[in-house]
């Protein structure tokens, strides 16, 4: 027989539970409709604010890049077990951070996942990974590996999965570091061969970007199908942005060597 004493206690306990789920659903919405409100330019009180918490180095944010190991990285060095410790570590701290967005992860970006894919040998040393160009004539530009057995694909998606799998639901899970065409066609050639592809051979160029172009959509699009919607929308990790249906986002740095009309703010 349970005493009086012990349910009203019990009682109290399960209506604070309550109250907390209820306060929880509610900051939840009211950061959703913040997030709504960017991209229907809503007229606010204020605009959403998002914080990152520590470092961007990415080997210092994620302790697991040290089993990434020395020299030339190969799929078989990748073991997305290694910095699930991480993410959940992250993700806590996200929970005690009052902030406009919501937590997101994504494959370690600190891996050119889609310049290895594409042929470039991916080399690490120290606190950083990085890709060598290797196609001295852009008019002898490689096949695409595109089929779902490119090795580092492979691994892209088991590392998906494994995030999927660890999130549960609590947090959401966004595509890795996307490098667009221009970036990937400077990685492949360098990006001073690249600037002058661009004056004396800008038809191949186009070309190349071309390909790249639906190389970067097969390669997100295989991520896509992977991830669940988070609260009816996607996330994208860097900028913690929530955006309404599949969220991507593609990187272009090598633009700034391009004509100043594409790479002016």
């Amino acid at each position: 027989m349970i005493k009086p004493s012990c349910v009203s206690l019990l009682t109290r306990v399960i209506e604070k539970e309550e109250d907390k789920l209820m306060t929880t659903d509610a900051r939840m919405e009211e950061k959703l409709r913040r997030q709504r409100a960017f991209w229907t330019r809503e007229e606010i009180d204020r605009p959403a604010v998002t914080f990152w918490m520590g470092t961007y180095s990415s080997f210092e944010v994620y302790r697991g890049a040290a089993s990434l190991g020395e020299g030339l990285l190969t799929p078989e060095n990748i073991h997305p077990e290694e910095f699930l410790p991480d993410y959940e570590r992250l993700y806590q701290t996200s929970t005690r951070i009052d902030d406009d967005s919501f937590y997101a992860a994504s494959p370690f970006f600190g891996i050119p996942w889609l310049e290895g894919m594409v042929g470039c040998p991916v080399h690490v040393g120290g606190e950083s990974v990085w890709s060598e160009e290797y196609v001295d004539d852009l008019a002898r530009l490689p096949a695409l590996d595109l089929s779902p057995e490119n090795p580092l694909l492979v691994k892209l998606l088991e590392f998906t999965r494994a995030l999927v799998e660890h999130s549960a639901g609590r947090y959401a899970v966004a595509l890795t570091l996307m490098r667009g065409p221009g970036d990937l066609l400077g990685a492949l050639r360098g990006v001073a061969n690249m600037a002058y592809d661009l004056y004396d051979h800008p038809v191949l160029v186009e070309e190349a970007c071309g390909r790249l172009a639906d190389f970067w959509l097969a390669v997100a699009r295989a991520q896509l199908a992977l991830i669940p919607p988070f609260h009816g929308g996607g996330m994208v990790m860097h900028y913690r942005l929530w955006a309404p249906g599949s969220c991507v986002m593609y990187q272009e740095d090598a633009f700034s060597f391009w004509s100043p009309p594409f790479s002016a703010p």
